[in-house]
């Protein structure tokens, strides 16, 4: 997709540790999902509230036009510079442009023990969790949208053609197949502009609210039966799907580190064999809760 990760660059040098562990957001996210936008609320409502626990990490790029304040453009000579020197912790290549996360202000931000957000392809995801894994936990805020929301995102515009539309859908498609796991929050951008930054401020600062849904294993005969059903109420009310399920406890609020805790705690109260789905974390358009899926086998 147009995208080449080059190298980890430097190594992030932490000194006298702050007791308090630094969470890393690595954000993600297809063109139209409305990633640079919700950042920049998130970080303006965060200012406003005070928050000096989370940090919002510069990116450098390599191009003049169209950067947000989120973003610091840079000579090529001077990037490269930068980059023999090691002064960048992770850089990468799309679109004819260099980007970089500058590793001063992310040591300086681990040893304080603040959050940080990085805006990154998903290409280093991988490279950035094992450069900054022992010092900080590293999670990914992977901001997405519908195929339908993209496309009229997209259009309104204006800067592709329907042909060129198309391709970013598709890559889009691939894109959202490819970000999964534990480590993954997941932001459905679907609402109003203030619906999705009060989700990404919830997720920075530790405060979603999760439910436990308990499913029989798939293949077994209720499951089947239970989808079929729902499957087709769905369909007459034209919406989707969901797992038939069994609310475990009541809703929560905590981070996604402490929903993960708190689920396997939740499987190993019961008896039967219990797996937890890392497929069962949703925010669904419309509302305010993530759910971690259990799944049960009959012994």
């Amino acid at each position: 997709a147009g995208v080449a990760l080059t190298a980890a660059c430097a190594t992030v040098t932490v000194a006298s540790a702050s007791e308090k562990k630094s969470t890393i957001f690595l954000s993600v996210g297809a063109s139209g999902a409305g990633k640079d936008t919700l950042l920049l609320k998130a970080k303006e409502r965060l200012g406003k509230e005070e928050c000096p626990d989370v940090m919002f990490i510069k990116r450098h790029l390599t191009r003049e036009k169209k950067t947000t304040p989120l973003e610091k453009a840079v000579s090529t000579s001077t990037f490269l510079a930068d980059s023999v020197n090691g002064m960048h912790a992770l850089e990468w290549d799309a679109h004819n442009t260099k980007y970089a996360i500058p590793s001063k202000p992310v040591s300086q931000a681990i040893r304080a023990g603040k959050s940080m957000v990085m805006n990154v392809s998903r290409s280093i995801i991988d490279a950035a969790r094992e450069l900054f894994g022992q010092d900080a936990e590293v999670m990914c805020l992977h901001i997405t949208a519908s195929k339908k929301t993209l496309a009229e995102r997209l259009r309104r515009r204006g800067r592709e053609t329907d042909e060129q539309i198309e391709k970013r859908l598709e890559r889009a498609s691939n894109y959202n197949g490819s970000v999964r796991g534990n480590h993954v929050i997941e932001i459905r951008n679907e609402g109003s502009i203030e619906e999705g930054v009060d989700m990404v401020v919830g997720a920075l600062k530790g405060d979603m609210q999760y439910a436990l849904w308990l499913v029989p294993k798939k293949g077994e005969t209720f499951h089947t039966e239970a989808r079929f059903q729902i499957e087709k109420i769905a369909q007459e009310k034209s919406s989707h799907p969901f797992e038939p399920h069994v609310t475990i406890g009541n809703l929560f609020r905590a981070s996604q580190l402490e929903a993960i805790s708190i689920a396997k705690v939740a499987a190993e109260a019961i008896e039967a064999p219990v797996r937890i789905s890392p497929t069962g974390m949703s925010a669904e358009a419309g509302t305010r809760f993530r759910a971690f899926v259990l799944e049960a086998s009959p012994t």
